[in-house]
């Protein structure tokens, strides 16, 4: 009787121990969503709440961020059963087109999700958008022309103007100035230099739009520079008589 008594305490204990569990929850759901956003706003930012669901003190461990273009910071890391606590999101999206997804990990304590994920989406569509972001020249030659190029989109449904192009380090654009980028249309912006020395090459390349919340680009160019080949000489073998 006495061991059938001890059995059911600790058949009780073990039950009791099963369900007194820390529970994280996040209160809005997994997913952060801004929707349809322009580059201008970044960083998009948002306040996500989570709380313990569970009926032990719930630890976060850590608040992980899946790049650098996220940032994260927790206002507490202990929870007591029913206690809400807040992450601040940060999200940068310069220089970023298109459907944008980033994921933060929210490690602790609760036995059934150790790992809790949250989602960061938005969609960036800027009125004009420039690809790639850069002249990329790669490998260029003292003496030799190089060449790079980049396409510029208008993404409204009104026709805007580029104006005042100006180009350093010797630089040379293929467009006239001003000129007018058709709604929905597209431009490729094509630059040329001939380097005169050997080292890494940079210049930039900047215009100005007519659209309010873009007004002025900035496109940077890159490249390295190597030395002129030597032509090879061969000799001719002295014919032996």
């Amino acid at each position: 009787m006495r061991w059938s008594l001890l059995s059911l305490l600790v058949a009780a204990l073990m039950v009791g121990n099963a369900w007194a569990q820390p529970k994280l929850q996040v209160v809005d759901g997994p997913v952060v969503n801004w929707g349809t956003v322009s580059s201008k706003q970044s960083p998009l930012k948002a306040k996500v709440k989570i709380v313990n669901a569970g009926n032990e003190e719930l630890k976060i461990s850590k608040v992980r961020a899946a790049c650098g273009c996220t940032a994260t910071l927790l206002d507490k890391d202990l929870l007591k059963p029913g206690d809400t606590a807040t992450i601040d999101v940060s999200l940068n999206i310069r220089g970023r087109s298109g459907s944008v997804t980033k994921t933060v990990t929210i490690s602790s304590n609760d036995p059934k999700q150790p790992r809790k994920v949250l989602y960061l989406k938005a969609v960036v569509r800027d009125p004009v958008t420039i690809s790639p972001r850069y002249f990329a020249f790669g490998s260029m030659e003292v003496g030799k022309e190089a060449r790079a190029q980049v396409k510029v989109k208008n993404n409204t449904k009104e026709d805007i103007t580029l104006s005042e192009f100006k180009a350093s380090n010797g630089l040379q654009l293929n467009v006239k100035d001003p000129m007018t980028l058709k709604a929905g249309s597209s431009v490729v912006l094509l630059v040329k230099v001939t380097p005169t020395k050997p080292g890494p090459f940079t210049g930039v390349v900047t215009f100005k739009t007519s659209h309010p919340d873009f007004s002025s680009f900035q496109v940077m160019a890159y490249g390295n520079v190597k030395k002129p080949e030597q032509s090879k000489v061969f000799e001719k073998p002295s014919s032996k008589k």
